[in-house]
């Protein structure tokens, strides 16, 4: 790019010399052989001008195939950028969907313990009339049954006790 007058003068100049030169030394350099086109063929001699004054020509803009690739590398490297987001995406949901989850999980566990606990509670509840009857009138006709087999040593206990028992039922209130 150039910055001022003063640059473009130069190369206003120097290229009015190239022709110039192309002109005056040998005029047939400017005439294009048969099957070429006129521009393509001033650019090749102002560029064999130049660097029989100057040397070689330099390009120090990038090339097409430079340009392609560097765009390329961009688009891949975007590509990368996108799919790694994408994938940070995908992970963050993976562990969002894990922590739910999780969650419900642990809500369900309360649930089961707490109803546990209220069963157990009712259980309670219910089974107290039963605990209250069984010690009132079973267990103790049971326990004098066993000292009772204690004191006989009878040959079949098991028997002993069924007689004892049916004997004392008619002892035991019916409610």
């Amino acid at each position: 790019m150039l910055t001022n007058s003063n640059d473009r003068n130069i190369i206003v100049e120097f290229f009015s010399d190239v022709i110039l030169t192309a002109f005056t030394s040998n005029a047939s350099l400017l005439i294009p052989p048969d099957g070429t086109n006129d521009r393509e063929h001033i650019e090749q001699v102002i560029k064999s001008e130049y660097s029989k004054q100057h040397g070689d020509v330099y390009n120090f803009m990038p090339t097409d195939e430079e340009l392609a690739i560097k765009k390329k590398l961009a688009q891949d490297e975007k590509a990368a950028e996108t799919e790694a987001i994408l994938e940070k995406e995908k992970v963050k949901l993976i562990e969002e969907e894990e922590m739910t989850l999780n969650k419900r999980k642990e809500d369900a566990l309360k649930r089961i313990d707490k109803l546990k606990k209220e069963e157990s509670v009712q259980l309670e509840q219910l089974s107290e009339p039963l605990r209250e009857y069984m010690q009132i009138h079973i267990v103790p006709t049971v326990t004098e049954a066993l000292i009772e087999i204690c004191k006989v040593m009878p040959d079949d206990p098991v028997d002993y006790m069924a007689e004892y028992l049916f004997s004392r039922s008619e002892d035991v209130p019916v409610s």
